[in-house]
């Protein structure tokens, strides 16, 4: 199956854990990705590197306790679903470092930020 040429990838309610690095490299052309409402913890390194076509990622609705630095690194990433998350602290490094982030929606439920900059 040829998936290069894959703009939206919807994978709602599965039992998805965590996100490793580079999964989502080999395709940069995927604009929606919607990973609501599944098991993830966990969001390591690079994982959503180089998907300059990224738009939104949902992560509503998961477990999701760390993202770790440089999750979103080489992505043009615009709209980032938090919404209903165990994330306890992280660092907006680990967010501001999307290329030109226009706007970060639904942080909520993320006690504490390892920098001055307050989203509200």
């Amino acid at each position: 199956v040829n998936l290069n040429n894959l703009n939206v990838l919807i994978l709602k309610n599965n039992s998805i854990k965590s996100i490793k690095n580079f999964t989502f490299s080999i395709n940069s052309f995927i604009s929606v990705i919607d990973l609501e409402s599944n098991k993830i913890e966990t969001i390591e390194s690079n994982a959503f590197y180089g998907i300059k076509k990224l738009i939104s990622l949902r992560l509503l609705n998961n477990p999701i306790k760390s993202i770790s630095d440089y999750s979103f690194e080489k992505s043009n990433i615009k709209f980032i679903h938090l919404s209903m998350n165990y994330l306890i602290s992280t660092t907006l490094d680990n967010i501001i470092k999307i290329s030109n982030p226009k706007q970060i929606r639904s942080i909520s439920n993320i006690n504490y930020f390892s920098s001055a900059f307050i989203l509200t």
